[in-house]
Formats: structure tokens, sequence, C-alpha cells
């Protein structure tokens, strides 16, 4: 037991379910099988809650990237955050330091540059955070 110390994730739990049923022929108490839930994440851990955008500052930006953004979320880790940007095939990160991520709540970012700069006209893009430890994603905006 000694060894699974280290091994316990605080942050999440699953239930297991048993249950006997009395067997009436016979009298005994009959087990059924376990039944375990999935897992169910604490939402406030930064580190397991569900990636939410609640706000930014602009919603536009030039092709050639290097606008910055100033994004308002629910809790984040600096060390474990992207903000993504993409459409179609073509995705690339938002640029940042640790540093620019403010009490967990707050990411201040430069737009990367879009795949084609010889664009004519307005192109709409996608931009979610993304976890990379578990691949979580936030929902796009």
């Amino acid at each position: 037991m000694e060894e699974l110390k280290g091994d316990y994730d605080l942050n999440a739990v699953r239930l297991c379910f048993q249950v006997w049923i009395r067997d009436t022929g016979m009298g005994h108490l009959m087990q059924l099988p376990l039944v375990v839930s999935q897992p169910i994440y604490d939402n406030r851990a930064p580190n397991t809650a569900e990636l939410k955008i609640c706000r930014v500052n602009r919603n536009s930006g030039t092709c050639l990237g290097g606008d910055e953004i100033f994004l308002l979320c629910d809790k984040v880790q600096k060390e474990d955050i992207e903000v993504r940007f993409f459409k179609d095939s073509w995705e690339a990160k938002g640029s940042f330091s640790q540093a620019d991520v403010h009490r967990q709540v707050a990411i201040v970012f430069k737009t990367p540059p879009y795949a084609d700069q010889t664009i004519r006209e307005p192109v709409t893009v996608q931009m979610q955070l993304h976890r990379p430890s578990d691949k979580e994603v936030s929902g796009s905006m």
C-alpha cells in the first residue's frame, strides 16, 4: 500500500456501486458485478477544470499576426495552457510566456500570423484554449 501513495489524483474521484440481492430460492445473498463511474473531476482545480473563455478585448486582427489580445478565462495553469487558432487544416498558437498568465484567470498574448498572408478579404478563424496535458479544449470563438 505504501508504494501507491503517490498515485492518487486528489482532483478526481470515481464512484463504485456494490449491490447484493437475496436469492429467493436459497435465501443467500448474491453480489452483483461492481459498477464504477467515469471519473468525476474537481471543477475548481485548474489542472482538471473545464476550460472556458469568458471575454476577449478584441475579435479581429491582421493576417500578419502580432496583435495583442487580453483574454479572461476560468482558472488555468500557466505551465499547461495554450491559445489555439485554427481554420480548416491551418492551426497556430498564440505567443505568450508564463509571466503573461495573470493570477490563473487572464492571458495576454500575441496572435499568430495566418497561413495565407495575401488574402484579399477578411477570413474568420476560430480561437480556443487548449490544455496539452489532457488535450482538453474550451469552446471555440
